[in-house]
């Protein structure tokens, strides 16, 4: 379920200061995790390392160094880790480490003496230096060096204060937020903690998880490894720093374990997506994708796509579908001829179907290009002359093969456009005598093959302003009103749709920033003490592991200029979380057969905007925040 919000940012710069205004409007739709490595860039160098796979037989750095933070005089040790595989050790005859320093990331130059796969670094000046490390493995034919592959760790960064600089806070990243919990797979992911504010230097005291049965971390150096006995689903890690002064800060963040697939709730009738939790730049060389029918006696597997696709999409679910299973199977090439090729088979996840509605309608204001209210909700709000209007909705066949459209809008609305299932239809249309609407009916529409038909009504309302409009809709079995009244949904009923979930956020607004200061966290500001920052209403019936994410869709811009910010989320246990490698951010989550809350925050927690720009012009910057639910593990 994803909603794409307008968000505003007015800078206003004035005596060094710069006020801004966020503003964000609601909308709605479901997105599945894609897990990908961050990128970097620095030259002449450096090359994006590849993702390190070992049941892939593919040699590489397992552990690659991060970003730190020192003063004058204080040694840091920057440890990469590199795993030759079984197949690359044939031949293999010497290593070599080669480190690179720069002050830029662009002019590089190698370190003398420099020449072991650990650095040890203690500035004598205050500042930002980069470091990176060359690997090259040399390989020979008949005692002849034949070849030699070089391999390359991320570009380091160490900042050195002149003098230590307490840490206030500690945000916990991961390399990858997803480890599969199979067998013959060694999933390993490794946490990082990025100290505010920044240059913030402290001790680490430890690495721990929550659920050990899940997974397994490294207290030194937040190396986590999964299970590979089947179990699924989310711990908590947590990393502990002392500061000089002894104050404890302490930082968490969550981690997935499970079998590649999540569960899906889709409603009658509509498609559904599988897709596997794996990184798309270093994909299998095949993928097989399987079903097994409910209530099979035998458990018949199915095959239904050979297309090598990480995901696999079903039109059409029936209710007959709940139940069904899915999984795929991932293959490895032979790195050679005597090598077998390496499979691994995902976890069966089910599609859960809910039974429609017999008639769901939802309102756009098409003038505005968004969703005015939320979908099925059956209010829109301040229309103002010349907005363009759309009910659209869906109408379940049941027991009957036709029936009568019967709609009332406002009274000589013009451009009245109907389409059915996308092809524009001419219905008959008057004005109702008493009554400030005109009617809009289509008779003697015909099902067909069809399990439901789409309708969509255009029209523009001529009056200067209409505080509120709620849809009118009706279907008959038949075209006279003398006949049965199918289905109602009118204004005078409540008819709020079950089993499913609504979000709603709030106006934000981020308060002010001074112009030419960098690395600002501007809070969102509120009056009373309690602000609900986004509003939730879960009605679902059967309820999974769900996660409310938000990112910004689009960077907050001015013509070409953009500015370069983040999205933070203060929780009320002191945890900072921040936006994963694909930028979605998680701000609140509910386990399973649990309801979602509203997002709800206290003054000095929730949502925050980090502004990384010191230099920012004056005038309006727009954005789009989008808005995501997702089900699963």
């Amino acid at each position: 379920m994803i909603i794409v919000n307008k968000l505003f940012i007015t800078l206003l710069i004035s005596n060094l200061v710069i006020f801004g205004v966020v503003l964000v409007k609601q909308a709605l739709p479901v997105k599945a995790d894609v897990i990908s490595q961050p990128e970097s860039t620095a030259n002449p160098y450096y090359q994006k390392p590849s993702e390190y796979i070992p049941y892939s037989q593919l040699s590489g750095f397992s552990t690659q160094p991060h970003d730190m933070n020192t003063f004058l005089n204080n040694s840091v040790d920057i440890k990469p880790k590199f795993d030759l595989t079984f197949l690359d050790r044939a031949g293999h005859t010497k290593t070599t480490y080669q480190w690179y320093e720069s002050k830029d990331k662009y002019n590089w130059k190698p370190m003398m003496g420099q020449n072991d796969i650990n650095l040890s670094v203690t500035p004598k000046s205050t500042g930002i230096m980069y470091y990176q490390l060359e690997l090259t493995n040399y390989y020979h034919v008949m005692f002849i060096v034949d070849r030699s592959v070089s391999f390359y760790t991320n570009v380091v960064k160490v900042r050195t204060s002149s003098v230590p600089i307490s840490a206030t806070s500690a945000e916990v990243k991961f390399d990858s937020n997803y480890l599969y919990n199979q067998p013959n797979v060694h999933s390993v992911s490794h946490a990082v903690a990025e100290l505010q504010p920044s240059g913030a230097v402290a001790n680490l005291v430890s690495w721990e998880i929550d659920k050990e049965r899940l997974a397994t971390i490294n207290a030194s150096t937040g190396e986590i490894t999964a299970n590979n006995d089947g179990q699924t689903g989310r711990a908590t890690v947590t990393v502990r720093y002392i500061n000089n002064s002894g104050d404890t800060i302490i930082g968490k963040n969550d981690i997935f374990v499970g079998g590649g697939l999540d569960d899906q709730t889709v409603k009658q009738f509509q498609p559904v997506t599988f897709r596997i939790h794996w990184n798309p730049e270093n994909p299998p060389d095949s993928i097989k994708w399987y079903k097994i029918l409910p209530n099979s006696k035998d458990g018949k597997e199915i095959p239904i796509s050979n297309d090598d696709n990480l995901d696999f999409s079903q039109s059409d679910i029936q209710l007959s579908d709940d139940g069904t299973e899915y999984y795929a199977i991932m293959t490895f090439s032979k790195p050679n001829s005597d090598t077998p090729a390496l499979q691994i088979t995902t976890n069966k996840a089910k599609v859960h179907v809910v039974q429609r509605n017999p008639l769901e309608v939802f309102i756009r204001d098409l003038q505005q290009g968004e969703i005015s209210g939320q979908f099925e909700q059956q209010t829109v709000n301040n229309v103002s002359e010349g907005d363009k209007l759309s009910i659209n909705g869906t109408i379940l066949k049941g027991n009957t093969d036709g029936g009568m459209l019967y709609f009332k809008i406002p009274l000589l609305s013009k451009n009245v456009i109907l389409r059915i299932n996308g092809e524009k239809v001419k219905p008959k249309s008057g004005n109702i005598v008493d009554q400030k609407y005109s009617y809009v009916r289509l008779d003697d529409i015909k099902f067909g093959e069809n399990h439901y038909l789409n309708f969509e009504l255009e029209f523009i309302p001529i009056y200067k302003s209409l505080a509120k409009f709620k849809p009118f809709v009706q279907f008959y079995r038949d075209r006279s009103f003398e006949k049965e009244l199918m289905i109602n949904f009118s204004k005078n009923q409540d008819n709020e749709i079950t089993n499913s979930i609504n979000i709603s956020p709030k106006d934000f607004n981020f308060g002010r920033a001074i112009s030419d200061s960098k690395n600002q966290l501007l809070e969102c500001e509120h009056s009373g003490d309690i602000f609900e920052g986004v509003s939730i209403s879960d009605s679902r019936i059967k309820r999974s592991y769900t996660r409310l994410m938000v990112k910004e869709k689009t960077p907050f811009h001015k013509g070409s200029t953009s500015l370069n910010t983040e999205l933070k989320f203060f929780g009320d246990n002191g945890e900072i979380k921040s936006q994963e490698t694909d930028g979605d951010l998680e701000v609140e989550h509910s386990e399973a057969n649990i309801p979602l809350s509203s997002l709800k925050w206290k003054k000095g927690q929730g949502l925050k905007l980090l502004l990384h720009d010191n230099k920012m012009s004056t005038g309006t910057y727009s954005a789009q925040l989008e808005w995501t639910i997702t089900e699963g593990p």
